[in-house]
């Protein structure tokens, strides 16, 4: 067992045995001046490497612009906290330098680029140093006008309004930021907007037609960002993005129609969609016809009450509409069969809806007389008492009768009087000598009294005497036709009563 006295240490100096106890720190007291010397001297030689070798760091200088691109002929100068110019490059898009760390300036100047001023700092932790340089421009976006409510698949046009408060023209490009969409694009355009003046440009939009869109009762909602390139700023044009109309449209075919009938038949467009759809629009376009212009039958076909050419409707969710399509068939009508197609198109659709137009013209007009002549052999009595030829007592009469399906004009009955004195036209008296109309179907007679002169009596033969018709009628009002003269048959044999 231990017999040391832990309690009570021994304070004296030696040992037990009464030897002296050796100093523990005796060494260092004897060095001490030695370590002290070198401590400084590492000190000094950390100081001498962190200032001259440690501090020094290589740094790296980007210039590019908004575009992440390089800037080229880009001039940077850097400079000291002391604003001593440490480091200077004549084309430093991509460049570098050794800077020890600390805090720095720059200036960076480049050709059709605004000069840019800032602070950095060198440390370990940052090393690089990106630079971005915004286009120098008078020019600036003031507005920009686009449509509220646009479809799939639809093309639309929007506008933006440029100021330039420059001293000279300016040709600058318009960039467009879909990114937050990404489902559809829009084209860069360049303009160059006058100095001191203010112009619009329109833009073109073009949204798929199978874009997908989640709410298809309200759309979806979509922006994109308007700027003028390589320009900090941009301007928003928001709109709602609605899906593609669902529209069902009938058929249309007219049978059995005559030339210069009028007919009135229904269209029936009914809307599937649960969005409203404006600006609609109808018309017929001929695809087929050989014997009639495909141009002139497009303008015998109208729409409504005011016989438009084409037919303009707003359809709700929903709803159905009827359209009356009027067709008037000129007389001119040629008969035969015309294809074509009820087309309804729309800025809100893609691609127009197209049903067949079918118009059969089983008829065409005709322009026919005939003409009867009763008696056709007539004596012409001498009356002794008063020593002439009786031109009361002895008639004969012309029935005209329009058997042809349009109106004929200007009617006139004569006698052809191509050979003088074999049947002189002084032997014949027109009850009625005025021309005269008939509608398709009508008659009239015209009633004619017969002469002779005395000499007659010493004739010994009678004459034959021709009457002839002529009439107009119009098929195309631009060329109303007017008939050859037409001979009455049988002719008309006159006998003067003899001695």
């Amino acid at each position: 067992m231990d017999d040391r006295d832990f309690d009570n240490p021994n304070m004296s100096g030696q040992d037990e045995y009464g030897e002296p106890i050796p100093d523990p720190l005796e060494p260092l007291k004897k060095n001490f001046k030695t370590i002290i010397l070198l401590l400084i001297l590492c000190a000094a030689a950390f100081f001498i490497y962190d200032y001259f070798v440690g501090s020094i760091i290589d740094v790296s200088f980007e210039v590019k612009n908004l575009e992440n691109l390089p800037v080229e002929q880009a001039k940077l100068k850097v400079f000291d906290s002391s604003k001593n110019k440490v480091f200077e490059d004549s084309d430093a898009s991509s460049s570098g330098t050794k800077l020890r760390r600390g805090e720095y300036s720059y200036t960076v100047e480049s050709p059709q680029y605004k000069s840019l001023k800032g602070n950095f700092s060198v440390d370990k932790d940052n090393a690089s140093v990106k630079l971005v340089l915004e286009k120098n421009t008078s020019v600036e976006i003031t507005s920009v006008e686009f449509p509220k409510q646009v479809f799939a698949g639809q093309t639309v046009e929007g506008k933006v309004f440029l100021k330039n408060s420059g001293k000279q023209d300016e040709l600058v490009e318009i960039a467009f930021d879909t990114s937050k969409t990404k489902d559809f694009t829009i084209e860069k355009i360049s303009v160059t907007v006058p100095a001191e003046n203010s112009i619009d440009q329109n833009f073109t939009v073009s949204f798929p037609d199978d874009i997908r869109i989640l709410d298809q009762k309200k759309g979806d909602a979509k922006t994109f960002k308007i700027s003028i390139r390589l320009v900090k700023g941009s301007t928003e044009a928001s709109f709602n993005l609605m899906p593609v109309p669902s529209i069902d449209l009938s058929d249309v075919t007219i049978s059995s129609v005559k030339a210069g009938d009028t007919v009135v038949k229904n269209l029936s467009v009914r809307n599937k969609s649960q969005i409203g759809i404006p600006d609609l629009t109808i018309e017929v376009k001929i695809v087929n016809a050989t014997a009639n212009n495909p141009v002139d039958v497009e303008k015998w076909i109208s729409f409504g009450s005011e016989e438009n050419t084409k037919a303009t409707l707003s359809l709700n969710p929903s709803e159905s509409q009827t359209i009356f399509i009027k067709l008037m068939v000129p007389l001119s009508a040629k008969k035969e069969t015309i294809l074509g197609k009820v087309v309804l198109s729309s800025t809100t659709m893609p691609k127009n809806i197209e049903k067949n137009f079918i118009l059969t013209i089983s008829s065409e007009s005709t322009a026919k007389i005939t003409a009867t002549l009763s008696p056709s052999e007539m004596t012409i009595p001498f009356n002794a008492e008063l020593s002439k030829y009786d031109s009361v007592v002895n008639r004969v009469s012309v029935t005209v009768r329009n058997t042809g399906s349009i109106a004929l004009e200007n009617i006139m009955v004569n006698v052809e009087n191509s050979f003088p004195g074999e049947c002189d036209e002084k032997w014949f008296n027109f009850v009625e000598t005025d021309s005269f109309d008939l509608q398709p179907g009508d008659s009239k007679k015209i009633d004619i009294t017969l002469s002779a002169p005395s000499i007659a009596r010493q004739d010994l033969k009678g004459r034959t005497c021709t009457l002839q018709y002529r009439y107009d009628y119009t098929l195309d009002p631009e060329n109303p036709v007017t008939s050859d003269w037409i001979t009455i048959s049988p002719q008309l044999k006159i006998n003067p009563e003899l001695d």
